[in-house]
């Protein structure tokens, strides 16, 4: 008798985003591996939500529509209902990489037995065209830690289990939630690194309008939170930031 094929939970978080949520669930769809489950959680849209979700009506897909507090919130709430045992957070106008994508995770994760695990992700254009490729080589949790680096949120895999034990998003870390849930995961264990791209990513959503000021005080608190650094140390890193962002502010003067 063959053995059961583990199943993973795609969730994707939407508000008036149609046009991206075809994008999103078309790509998912077209996997040759079938056993998935899609959980869509909207927040309340106002657009065409539902006339496109009644286009891409399957067995597989719950489409849930209610007032939330922002992504990470949409996303502890679809956490609570997941019935797979791995979890994909793929949000509206993002998309898997190619119709292999999940078996090649699937085979990954049945190989190595990961807990957590990313890949390369696809930044996409204005014309949803590649610009770039980043996470091409495994991220350094150090320099996460910094604010230097970043987990690639899109093609993250997580098992259920795990973050129902370590923990959710904290919301309250705002667009560097999912980096400050990455650096809790990897005190327990590091994440495993797959070497393909897994994932397109639209460039902006609910990151969009931050700015690299705003960023680094949420690193600094994260960090703080996770008390890794001396009170020396936790000042000389805020120093260094502060300069970066300086330097920052003088390249752009001397560009326009």
């Amino acid at each position: 008798m063959t053995p059961m094929q583990p199943k993973l939970s795609f969730v994707t978080v939407n508000l008036n985003n149609s046009s991206g949520l075809i994008r999103t669930i078309r790509s998912i769809n077209k996997q040759t591996f079938h056993n998935w489950e899609h959980i869509v959680q909207d927040g309340g849209s106002t657009d065409l939500f539902w006339d496109v979700t009644a286009q891409f009506i399957d067995k597989r897909r719950y489409i849930k529509s209610q007032k939330d507090g922002g992504i990470y919130e949409a996303m502890n709430l679809a956490i609570n209902s997941v019935q797979g045992s791995l979890v994909w957070f793929i949000n509206s106008g993002d998309e898997l990489f190619d119709e292999r994508t999940l078996s090649h995770v699937m085979e990954s994760h049945q190989k190595f037995h990961w807990r957590c695990a990313y890949g390369s992700l696809a930044m996409l254009d204005d014309n949803l065209e590649i610009s770039r490729v980043i996470a091409t080589q495994p991220v350094n949790p150090q320099k996460v830690l910094q604010g230097l680096e970043s987990f690639p949120h899109p093609s993250t895999i997580y098992e259920v289990n795990t973050l129902r034990k370590i923990g959710k998003f904290r919301p309250e870390f705002g667009p560097a939630a999912d980096q400050e849930l990455m650096i809790r995961l990897g005190k327990h264990f590091e994440p495993y690194f797959i070497e393909r791209v897994l994932a397109r990513f639209e460039i902006g959503g609910s990151s969009k309008g931050h700015s690299q000021r705003s960023y680094e005080n949420l690193f600094h608190r994260i960090r703080k939170a996770h008390l890794t650094m001396s009170s020396f140390n936790l000042l000389v890193n805020r120093i260094f930031m502060e300069l970066r962002i300086v330097k920052a502010l003088v390249r752009n003067i001397f560009k326009d």
